[in-house]
């Protein structure tokens, strides 16, 4: 009997060991979750700068003076998959800078016509 409760109190530690590396591991990967998150938002902050400081609806979308509608229509997809607001939530000028892509797709792509 005394050894059935010494297995017990062992399989009880163990049971309380596990369970605390595992709220470890459960927090590291939090913390893993976030810093991806928070660089997720630099890179968007630093697009959405680079967006609303283009000079020309070329440069706002990346893509040279003799391009073809499929290569503007793949370069403001990839942006504004990127800048859409309901996505890039918490990120400051996204919004301004997805109207920014639409306006240069839109004046890119009539210029093509």
């Amino acid at each position: 009997q005394a050894k059935a409760l010494e297995q017990q109190k062992k399989a009880a530690a163990d049971n309380l060991g596990a369970g605390f590396f595992k709220a470890l591991n459960a927090a590291d990967e939090r913390k893993a979750a976030m810093a991806a998150q928070e660089a997720q938002n630099r890179a968007l902050q630093q697009e959405v700068a680079r967006v609303l400081a283009a000079r020309s609806d070329s440069e706002c979308l990346q893509v040279g003076m003799d391009v073809d509608a499929d290569a503007i229509r793949k370069s403001y997809r990839a942006l504004a998959r990127a800048l859409h607001p309901d996505k890039a939530t918490g990120v400051e000028g996204a919004t301004d800078a997805f109207q920014r892509i639409s306006q240069a797709y839109q004046n890119l792509t009539s210029c093509l016509r």
